[in-house]
């Protein structure tokens, strides 16, 4: 059973490289208790710090997040972002 209410997975969303320090791997297990999945034409390495953005919304749609796992896809990749922000969990 869900513990959050799903969200429309069909918008686009950018992600962009935050200027702070990775996470160390050792510490991302269960960072945050939401998080979602998210295609990209790009790998990004677990750990690295990110910014989820969703244009639709407008210029103020931008939640913090670490990469949780990246996998490759036929077409690019599948990313898992971990949400750090307890605003952005609801």
């Amino acid at each position: 059973m869900r513990k959050f209410l799903r969200h429309p997975s069909d918008m686009p969303v950018e992600l962009v490289l935050r200027k702070q320090p990775n996470v160390p791997r050792q510490r991302l297990h269960n960072i945050s208790l939401g998080g979602v999945a998210c295609n990209s034409s790009r790998a990004f390495r677990r750990g690295t710090s990110v910014e989820m953005r969703i244009p639709l919304l407008g210029e103020q749609a931008r939640y913090p997040g670490v990469v949780a796992w990246c996998q490759r896809q036929a077409e690019g990749y599948l990313v898992g972002i971990a949400f750090t922000d307890e605003d952005t969990l609801f």
